[in-house]
């Protein structure tokens, strides 16, 4: 890859749910703008924006930052994912990946947002709006 790609920060906190595999989904998902949903045999993982209303929905870590990839990337691209996790793992930072056809999504704890920010600055990768 010659370029890094850039990196957004995504406005306001997000949030990470574990409930029972089978559970259905919860009311009103479908009408949220940003939304991920894993259905396995062992879980059902939601992650979305943080609202008070959603501290229900099983087990819940929350308070996390949201960093975008610029996208549309293609599938020929090894290792970006690597490298940015290689670079906030150096920095001590943890991260919940996500991807979507088009993009990858990084969350950090929101409080090491900023900092997530500046390492990824350091090793080349630069913010967009």
């Amino acid at each position: 890859m010659d370029r890094r790609p850039r990196i957004r920060r995504l406005n306001g906190a997000w949030s990470i749910h574990r409930l029972p595999p089978n559970d259905p989904l919860p009311e009103g998902l479908a009408d949220e703008p940003m939304v991920w949903i894993g259905r396995t045999e062992a879980e059902l993982s939601i992650v979305c924006r943080q609202r008070p209303e959603r501290a229900a929905w099983g087990e819940v870590s929350g308070d996390w930052g949201a960093l975008e990839v610029e996208g549309p990337l293609d599938f020929t691209i090894v290792g970006l994912l690597a490298q940015i996790t290689a670079t906030l793992a150096e920095a001590g930072i943890s991260v919940f990946a996500l991807s979507t056809f088009d993009t990858d999504y990084v969350l950090v704890p929101g409080d090491r947002l900023d900092e997530a920010l500046d390492q990824l600055g350091k090793a080349g990768f630069t913010p967009y709006a």
